[in-house]
């Protein structure tokens, strides 16, 4: 039988993933020169597509096109979204091909094609990233120009505007259109802040880093003030952690540069509330692939731990209407752990506490079926890590009550397991079965209620097992 479509994909791509690095980059290179045959284009665009993965992993050198060059300015913002909606200060993959026809479309298509013929032309060993800045300078505003001329006429007509729209896709690819001419504006001080940055995640902005981002929105601000949002954008990716963009501010403002950033404060508060929400309702994929509750639990306190350090910065801009925003989203956040993490898992401890109660320790006998009774300890042991787990954020997203009512349940529970074991406990028991009951009893109540708890059963079973 032959491998259907989707199983010589998977085939392609696996083997596409092995072959070694050097020969893929010599590969990359082969099919981007290829690609400049237009009869070809079409077929080397699809095998593109099953290597972006290993693309994304390896980064291999490319040969420059006129739209990856377009894209250079603001590809720090670029992103897939998790869902139909676009978050601020971020510019959905899947908008590109429309702002690009767009352009095609309405821009000079004579000085176009001698874009496309001067970089084709370019050996790729001479595509330094001096020479494509350089490149880049009047194509960067070339683009801009004739993109910037569209928008114009459209805003003058509803009729015109909703047009566009529909050209476009929707209102988000309308909306990506307008924050892409903007970043090609000022694409050279972007450039500029983009080589000057440390590389993304930045966990601590050196002085260095400080330096370039003050040089970025003196040189943004002589073109208008309006334009420090596409710097924040910017900064906002390059940062591990968006909330501490408040930092920045304020060390500019130590510096005495704060006459640099007068616009900022809002577009950040913005900007992060927003891509929030968008990771936020990523969270329904995570729910969707996570293995168990406990590894959904560790993920959604790392939203909440986002969603913490947002509300503080938010807080210090003095944005009520952000601050009501991060509100909704920690009660939607809220939400979906309860139901997830919470309640999800309520019928399965109910169905383990009854077993585990119900359990025989009269005679200990052999039997007994080990390897379910194993099975058994493990799920409530990963349901009460998955518990302590969330008790940490849980007080932060309202939940603090229902995680404790939760855990002081379990421990009801096993704390009449112990009971029930110390009853049948004796010299004259299967010591080996004995102890491992008495043992895997010990291991959930520390979980449960602590070390002092557990050794305090452990020494009491020994006793009684010894016959004292």
């Amino acid at each position: 039988m032959s491998d259907s479509p989707a199983g010589g994909l998977d085939a392609l791509q696996e083997h596409l993933f092995r072959i070694p690095e050097q020969e893929f980059n010599a590969l990359v290179q082969e099919l981007e020169q290829r690609r400049l045959n237009e009869a070809r284009a079409n077929k080397i665009a699809l095998i593109m597509r099953f290597l972006r993965p290993r693309l994304a992993i390896l980064k291999p050198r490319r040969r420059m096109t006129l739209l990856r060059l377009m894209c250079t300015p603001f590809e720090d913002i670029l992103y897939n979204p998790g869902s139909p909606r676009k978050a601020i200060g971020k510019i959905p993959r899947n908008a590109l091909k429309s702002v690009w026809d767009l352009l095609v479309e309405n821009a000079d298509a004579n000085r176009l094609r001698q874009f496309e013929e001067q970089l084709a032309a370019m050996p790729m060993e001479e595509q330094t990233k001096d020479a494509m800045l350089e490149f880049g300078r009047e194509f960067w505003q070339f683009c801009a120009y004739a993109l910037r001329s569209v928008i114009v006429v459209a805003e003058g007509s509803t009729r015109l505007r909703r047009e566009l729209i529909d050209k476009m896709g929707d209102d988000n690819h309308f909306a990506s259109l307008k924050e892409v001419v903007s970043m090609l504006e000022v694409a050279e001080p972007i450039m500029t802040l983009r080589d000057n940055l440390s590389q993304g995640p930045i966990d601590v902005v050196s002085n260095r880093d400080l330096d370039a981002i003050i040089s970025a929105f003196t040189a943004v601000n002589a073109q208008g003030p309006n334009y420090q949002e596409c710097l924040i954008y910017v900064i906002l990716a390059r940062l591990a952690d968006m909330a501490s963009i408040t930092d920045v501010f304020q060390r500019i403002d130590d510096a005495g540069a704060g006459s640099v950033i007068t616009h900022v404060s809002d577009t950040a508060a913005q900007a992060m509330v927003s891509q929030i929400e968008d990771q936020i309702k990523d969270m329904d994929d995570d729910i969707e692939v996570a293995p168990d509750r406990e590894t959904l639990a560790r993920q959604a306190g790392d939203y909440v731990s986002t969603l913490a350090g947002a509300a503080k910065a938010i807080g210090q801009t003095g944005s009520r209407q952000q601050s009501r925003r991060v509100g909704q989203v920690r009660g939607e956040l809220a939400d979906k752990v309860r139901l997830n993490v919470l309640q999800e898992g309520d019928e399965a401890t109910a169905a383990l506490l009854a077993s585990l109660l119900a359990a025989s320790f009269s005679d200990f006998d052999d039997d007994d079926d080990p390897a379910a009774e194993q099975e058994m300890l493990e799920k409530m042991q990963d349901r009460i890590v998955s518990l302590r787990i969330a008790e940490r954020y849980a007080d932060d997203i309202g939940l603090g009550g229902e995680v404790e009512q939760r855990l002081a349940d379990i421990e009801t529970g096993l704390s009449k397991r112990a009971d029930k074991l110390l009853g049948t406990l004796n010299i004259g028991s299967n010591r080996s079965k004995a102890e491992a009951d008495l043992n895997s009893t010990v291991r959930l109540l520390d979980l449960i209620a602590g070390p002092e708890s557990a050794d305090e059963l452990r020494l009491k079973g020994l006793r009684l097992l010894d016959g004292e």
